[in-house]
């Protein structure tokens, strides 16, 4: 739910901030495929350099919030025995407003200044990317043909839903990126659904959504 509340409160409003502060940077390659992807947001500098003081007054208000859950000098925010996932939500998205333009954020964006909140930023950067292999798309793709994915029996009441399993669903995020994509429901509880997707190209996957945020219909 932390997770959700972050990045339904702050995504928005911080790429509209990176977009007004160098949006004219930005590859037109890029901007045009997110554009198509969020077609409710103007992808240009022009369209959002104006609303710079209102998105940096959104994101500020949350920031606080954020900045409060460390004041008893806690190392993660929800406690000190390791990062969380809502670590990780938050700090990607401050890492995304202060990646460019950083003296200018910190002026919008005061919070970012606070000590405690400089000293979790940095605990969460030190985790780094861990270990990674490149390879071709061809090469991933034949990597998920040859694997077969789990049944997961780890989901608590997995069939405590008003779907069936082996029928046919649909899942489409109800903000941005409203692609849906289609495929037998398999599992779901309180928090996530899944659904088995099957095609020549990569074989048999599961695929893990989570509740809050989706739409489900039957097909």
């Amino acid at each position: 739910p932390l997770c959700w509340w972050w990045d339904k409160a702050i995504f928005v409003p911080a790429l509209k901030l990176r977009l007004g502060l160098i949006g004219d940077q930005l590859p037109k390659e890029w901007l045009a495929d997110r554009q198509k992807f969020i077609p409710q947001i103007k992808f240009s500098k022009e369209d959002n350099e104006q609303d710079i003081p209102l998105n940096a007054q959104r994101i500020n208000s949350h920031l606080v919030w954020l900045t409060n859950m460390l004041d008893d000098g806690r190392m993660f925010l929800l406690g000190d025995l390791s990062p969380s996932a809502l670590d990780i939500t938050a700090y990607h998205l401050l890492w995304f407003i202060k990646n460019w333009k950083a003296n200018e954020t910190d002026d919008l964006l005061p919070e970012l200044a606070q000590p405690k909140l400089v000293s979790w930023f940095e605990r969460i950067a030190a985790l780094g990317h861990g270990t990674s292999e490149e390879m071709t798309a061809e090469e991933a793709f034949q990597v998920a043909k040859q694997a077969e994915p789990i049944e997961p029996e780890y989901i608590e009441n997995k069939t405590k839903s008003m779907w069936n399993v082996g029928q046919r669903v649909q899942v489409t995020p109800d903000d941005a990126g409203c692609v849906p994509v289609e495929g037998t429901f398999i599992a779901a509880d309180d928090h996530e659904i899944v659904l088995r997707l099957s095609d020549e190209k990569m074989g048999n996957i599961n695929v893990h959504f989570p509740r809050a945020g989706f739409d489900v219909i039957s097909i």
